[in-house]
């Protein structure tokens, strides 16, 4: 009776390290598999503009949908002494640039070992990040 209890139990523990090794081999290909997604990672904003799950061409677009109303009613005023010129943004090539801000989100979580990058990502899907655009023009 003790040999059948020993070769059952011998048995059990070989089902469940196997069912450990699958399950261990399973969450290691899920995180390579998130870690090397072409898109931009959940969490993550720019100028308050949800960018997750993007890729960089659909990110650029969507900023530019967003932002660029904005930039076409804005004007600017120069003072010298006491004198004072308005003119428009598209007069001095105001725009933001999309692309630093883009890569700069698409970055994110991307750097440092298996592990960092893990931890980076559940970082970002629970805290987020919100990246500012800057303003560029034409001198």
């Amino acid at each position: 009776m003790k040999a059948g209890y020993r070769q059952r139990t011998a048995q059990r523990t070989k089902k469940d390290a196997a069912l450990a090794g699958f399950v261990l081999l399973a969450l290691f290909l899920a995180a390579f598999f998130i870690m090397n997604l072409d898109i931009i990672y959940p969490g993550i904003s720019i100028e308050g503009v949800d960018v997750s799950g993007k890729d960089r061409q659909e990110a650029v677009r969507l900023l530019q949908k967003h932002m660029e109303p904005l930039l076409a009613g804005q004007k600017l005023v120069v003072t010298y002494n006491s004198d004072a010129w308005e003119t428009g943004m598209e007069q001095i090539g105001g725009s933001y640039d999309y692309i630093r801000a883009v890569n700069e989100a698409y970055e994110a979580g991307k750097e440092g070992n298996p592990i960092e990058r893990v931890l980076e990502i559940l970082r970002l899907r629970r805290e987020g990040k919100n990246i500012r655009l800057r303003f560029r023009y034409d001198a």
